[in-house]
């Protein structure tokens, strides 16, 4: 199965679906993308056409994020119908690709109708941002890494106690997971 998941994603993450996956986070999270996400779950495409897809839309606490939630799967469905039903959880594994070549997200997921879950869940987390620690957090580091060497050095060791205060501001304030 490990091999068809890796086969099935290096085929669908070609040049124009990578393209399209960037060019997608761009518009992630937009009033545009929202409003497209909405009018699909209202369409319930499943309802018409067997090999489609019924979902609903649910948005994160705080503008964090938001989820379809597939309660129908045409994938599902067409495997069923192939015999291959076995084989469709590889076929789900992309998600986590195509999410992650957007950019803008960071995909979540906790059922898929491939393997008995209630439902099929595709949540999409804003990415955090990296926020560089710059100079000083550099300075910082480099006097921890120093070790004792500097820590007592004739009653005067005010450099390691001041990078080492820096390290411990930054580690409160969690400077590396500040979103920007």
């Amino acid at each position: 199965m490990e091999r068809l998941t890796d086969f099935y994603a290096k085929g669908m993450m070609a040049g124009p679906m990578r393209w399209f996956c960037r060019k997608s986070g761009k518009r992630k999270f937009t009033e545009e993308d929202i409003a497209g996400i909405k009018a699909t779950a209202a369409l319930r495409a499943a309802d018409h056409n067997p090999c489609s897809w019924n979902m609903d839309f649910y948005e994160y606490p705080g503008g964090s994020g938001y989820e379809g939630r597939f309660t129908r799967c045409g994938i599902c469905t067409l495997m069923q119908e192939l015999g291959s039903y076995d084989l469709t959880l590889a076929l789900c594994h992309p998600d986590y690709t195509m999410s992650e070549t957007g950019g803008a997200t960071s995909f979540v997921r906790t059922y898929t109708l491939a393997s008995g879950g209630p439902y099929c869940d595709c949540g999409y987390k804003k990415c955090v941002k990296k926020v560089p620690l710059g100079f000083l957090g550099v300075l910082a580091a480099q006097d921890l890494n120093a070790g004792g060497a500097e820590q007592h050095t004739g009653g005067k060791h005010s450099k390691f106690l001041h990078g080492r205060s820096l390290l411990y501001i930054f580690q409160q304030l969690d400077v590396a997971n500040l979103r920007l």
